[in-house]
Parts: structure tokens; C-alpha cells; sequence
């Protein structure tokens, strides 16, 4: 059984300025982002935002506060098989890799821009960002009346899922679904 959600460009954009500003603090600073002035959907590659922010970063251990003018970040989803913690069995997650494509800060020379989008880059590899859980997301059970005897729960179980990136993001998870008798 597949569940499918597709979102447009709109439903996307919506969504990023909900989350605004929106703040990551990664090891030698924080980025934060609070105007998004365009979004758009790359086929087959992902989410492009070009935006406005801030961030403070650690140069030779003096903190910088640095004015982004503009900002172009790539978001590529993918799937990922995660170790459930406690448990055997692996989780699959909807993850994305984040990539500074290119930097303008205020009063700041072009190389520079181009060695901070670089370090940028480096810390958010090596960050763990927010990936979705959805395969522990979309477990349920649900009781059924006392008037249904042969079982009383039915189980909906997300083993695997997709994401495609066309005109619009596509994401499909897989689910098994069963009556049992608790």
C-alpha cells in the first residue's frame, strides 16, 4: 500500500516562511535566515531558496557578526536508513542535504564570500540536521469497536519510503497494514 503527498512550489513556499526565522547553530556560529525572496523547484536535483539573514561565525577566535545580503541554498532530498535507537531494526527518514551555491555578505570582498560559503558548507556536512522520522510518524493502531470480534486493532506500519523531485516534490512511503487480535 503507498501513501503519496505531492507539494507545489506554493505549498513549499508557505512552509519555509512558517518557519522564519529560521536559526541553525552549528559548531563555530549560528546562520540564521529571515527573508526568503525566492524559492523555486529544480527538477531532478531539489529545492532552490535565495534569501536574506545573519550569521555570527568564529574567525581565529574572535565572534563576527556578518550581514547576508544574499544567500542561495540547494536543498536535496533523500531517504535515509537510520538505526532505531534501542532497537534492531532500522527507521527511514526524509533528510536534505543543505549546499551554500553562492554568498553575498555586506562589506565583504568576493573571496572572502566564497572561502565563508566553503567553511559554511564544511559545518553543515559535518551538522546533523533535522531529518522527518516518518516511518515512526505513520505507525498507528487503531481500536475497532467491540461490535467487530474477529480482531479489535488494525496496525498501519510505514516500512520505506521515496522522494523524487520533479515540477512539484513527490513523497511516497510504503505501508503494510494488518488486523490483529490483542
Amino acid at each position: 500500500m503507498k501513501l503519496e503527498a505531492v507539494l507545489s512550489q506554493a505549498d513549499l513556499r508557505e512552509f519555509v516562511r512558517s518557519g522564519l526565522p529560521f536559526v541553525l547553530a552549528l559548531e563555530k556560529g549560528t546562520v540564521e535566515i529571515n527573508e526568503v525572496s525566492l524559492l523555486e523547484i529544480v527538477p531532478q536535483k531539489g529545492i532552490r531558496l535565495e534569501a536574506q539573514g545573519d550569521f555570527e561565525w568564529t574567525f581565529w577566535g574572535i565572534e563576527v557578526p556578518v550581514r547576508i545580503e544574499r544567500i542561495r541554498v540547494m536543498l536535496t532530498p533523500k531517504m535515509v536508513k537510520r538505526a532505531r535507537p534501542g532497537k534492531t531494526e532500522e527507521v527511514v527518514q526524509l533528510a536534505f542535504d543543505v549546499e551554500i551555491e553562492d554568498m553575498d555578505a555586506k562589506y565583504i570582498p568576493d573571496a572572502l564570500d566564497r572561502y565563508t560559503a566553503e567553511r559554511l558548507n564544511k559545518a553543515l556536512a559535518d551538522a546533523t540536521l533535522p531529518a522527518w522520522d516518518f516511518t515512526g510518524t505513520l505507525d498507528f493502531a487503531f481500536k475497532l469497536p467491540p461490535v467487530v470480534q474477529s480482531s479489535n486493532i488494525i496496525i498501519l506500519r510505514a516500512v520505506d519510503g521515496t522522494v523524487a523531485v520533479g515540477s512539484e516534490l513527490h513523497l511516497a512511503v510504503e505501508l503494510i497494514a494488518r488486523f490483529e487480535k490483542r
